[in-house]
């Protein structure tokens, strides 16, 4: 697929796009440091993480994350009081080497702090840079994959849709998340116009890096490979593998360091964090479990409430819904075991697996928050059925174009989704990215459509 060229109008609009989005988040950095919001949950661990590593002891939480400030709700106060107990969700325990996370992102908190001190200010600064990024990726990607007006139109999504907003001065990876996503697909156009070994060297680094951001980039890193390797084909069988070797050993020299240090530190070479089985659990078990309710956001209760009072008596396999009560365990000891108990008692109640996949298919129609109130928050949820529509409309027209990479992607984001969790934070890092593209082609296929029915009246 060739590149457009850009035309001077679409640099304009570019520019606004970059303008407005730049405003935006400068004003929710300043709301969030003088409101104090987004300070609680995953942005408190990864600060601890990023502490820890610019004091230089590697990637650990001390126990003053558990420690809980005045006047939070009951149910917080009973999360922490769980994770006292357990170690922070039931895996990360005070002073000890953590894999609980891809690293990219408490690297990145790290060495801000290890430059400018221990300032959640500072990271949400230098992390405004990347912020302010995120139009440029859109339209990058967007010119690739649709044309130059789509990819305008996609600076203005990515400047302006909410949820890309609010993690701007949120200290989490969902920011960098998005990045990655786009990083992945745009550095897969680039490659695939001239699949060369260079060139798909690049991709490979590339989506190394993204994986090291979140790991189930890895699916889409490695479909761009093969794309790749297919599109090279062309110039013989030699030059497709070829691509597809250098494309692989781009990722694996990114990624290899972090399973070394999970072999030196935790006593395993892992490529994968311990996260996913916990998260397994927390989507597919724990609303069965007898503690549920205790340290979880009422909302998640009511949505829940008719599986709970359905299925409770009948179930098989009751006894491994807890997360055990782990001692001396390591944390990849504990996630394989949580996995085996996880994947044993969804293969003893598959009704119970196929309804709550049914909850989360209908998450994706969700227009509003179940846990968080903040206004921009609500505009988020607000924009994203407008969202959904463009986006499902650009899909069925960019059937023609046939961009399989990106129809690819959308597939196994929606599937993640579905058939592993749900929640704003899997889907504005993932699926959400996509939707704003497709949209933005809609949208310029209307402009498109629009102009030439009224190009003969002005001729007239």
């Amino acid at each position: 697929m060739t590149t457009p060229k850009t035309r001077p109008g679409w640099g304009r609009g570019l520019a606004v796009a970059l303008a407005a989005g730049a405003l935006l988040r400068v004003a929710l950095l300043v709301y969030a440091e003088r409101g104090g919001a987004f300070a609680f949950g995953d942005g408190r661990f990864y600060e601890e993480l990023g502490r820890s590593l610019a004091a230089g002891r590697g990637m650990s939480v001390s126990a003053t994350l558990f420690e809980l400030e005045p006047g939070r709700p009951p149910w917080a106060a009973a999360l922490m009081a769980r994770w006292r107990e357990t170690g922070m969700w039931g895996f990360v325990r005070p002073g000890l080497p953590t894999a609980f996370v891809m690293p990219a992102y408490p690297l990145f908190v790290g060495a801000v702090f290890k430059a400018c001190g221990p300032s959640v200010l500072a990271a949400r600064l230098v992390q405004l840079l990347f912020a302010l990024a995120l139009p440029l990726l859109f339209f990058d990607l967007g010119r690739r994959a649709f044309g130059p007006r789509a990819g305008v139109y996609a600076a203005f999504g990515g400047a302006l849709y909410p949820f890309f907003i609010f993690y701007a001065a949120s200290l989490t990876n969902q920011l960098f998340g998005i990045v990655a996503v786009l990083a992945v697909a745009d550095a897969y156009y680039w490659a695939h116009a001239r699949p060369t070994l260079r060139r798909s060297l690049a991709f490979g680094l590339v989506g190394g890096a993204a994986f090291l951001v979140r790991a189930e980039l890895l699916v889409p890193a490695a479909v761009g490979a093969c794309l790749l390797a297919l599109a090279a084909r062309r110039r013989g069988w030699r030059r497709a593998v070829a691509c597809a070797a250098v494309a692989v050993l781009g990722g694996l020299a990114v990624a290899t360091p972090w399973a070394i240090r999970n072999r030196l530190s935790l006593g395993r070479f892992s490529y994968v964090a311990t996260q996913a089985p916990r998260i397994l659990w927390e989507y597919n078990v724990e609303p069965l479990s007898a503690a549920f309710g205790a340290g979880d956001v009422p909302a998640y209760q009511a949505l829940y409430a008719r599986l709970r009072a359905e299925e409770l008596k009948g179930l098989k396999r009751a006894d491994l819904i807890p997360i055990p009560r782990f001692t001396t365990e390591g944390e990849f000891e504990r996630a394989d075991i949580l996995q085996v108990r996880v994947m044993t008692f969804l293969r003893a109640n598959p009704r119970v697996y196929f309804r709550l996949c049914g909850i989360r298919a209908r998450q994706l129609l969700r227009f509003e928050s179940l846990n968080f109130r903040a206004p921009v928050y609500a505009a988020a949820y607000a924009a994203y059925p407008v969202i959904l529509v463009l986006g499902a409309a650009g899909l069925l027209l960019a059937v023609r174009r046939r961009p399989g990479f990106l129809y690819l992607t959308v597939l196994y984001a929606g599937a993640v989704l579905v058939f592993f969790s749900f929640g704003t934070a899997y889907r504005a890092a993932f699926l959400d990215v996509l939707l704003v593209l497709f949209a933005a082609f809609a949208a310029s296929r209307g402009v498109e459509v629009a102009a030439r029915r009224r190009a003969p009246a002005d001729g007239r």
